[in-house]
């Protein structure tokens, strides 16, 4: 039985599922991994363009777990809320950009030869996408503290 927050949300939950097995084979073949799928810049400007996605689901390998569970539990935390307002199919777009997106911005920044890897560009587009939800619904940190005072000073 799944925990209650991934329930209705099969796409965050698949996401997690898919970054975990992936994590599972880079600890029984360490390096071969991060070798077939990371974003190695001098690899994706051969024509290995799929690196661009694959490095998302690829991370750090132990003992430098932090990596892919914060990450996880980030996407954990957050996927659903977003899948939930958006849809499956919406949500699952908005992580592939995002994923995408920070693979992009990595290959050019980073030196051709450094690995980029982590599905934090995804995690961040996520983060977005509650953001612009948010906003289009006009909710805000400043109206939300504001709305906390206001209970504060009526709860003295």
């Amino acid at each position: 039985m799944l925990p209650r927050i991934f329930r209705n949300a099969l796409v965050t939950t698949a996401l997690v599922v898919a970054n975990v097995v992936v994590y599972l084979f880079e600890v029984a073949y360490p390096g071969a991994v991060l070798g077939a799928l990371g974003e190695r810049g001098q690899d994706v400007a051969a024509g290995q363009y799929y690196r661009l996605l694959t490095a998302a689901f690829v991370h750090l390998p132990p003992p430098l777990v932090y990596h892919i569970v914060s990450n996880m539990v980030w996407l954990a935390i957050m996927g659903p809320v977003l899948e939930r307002e958006l849809g499956r199919v919406r949500f699952l777009t908005v992580y592939l950009l995002s994923a995408l997106g920070g693979s992009a911005l990595s290959y050019l920044l980073l030196d051709p030869s450094v690995v980029g890897i982590g599905a934090s560009g995804a995690v961040f587009g996520v983060f977005g996408g509650i953001a612009s939800i948010a906003r289009r619904v006009r909710i805000s940190p400043r109206r939300s503290e504001e709305h906390t005072s206001e209970l504060q000073s009526h709860h003295d």
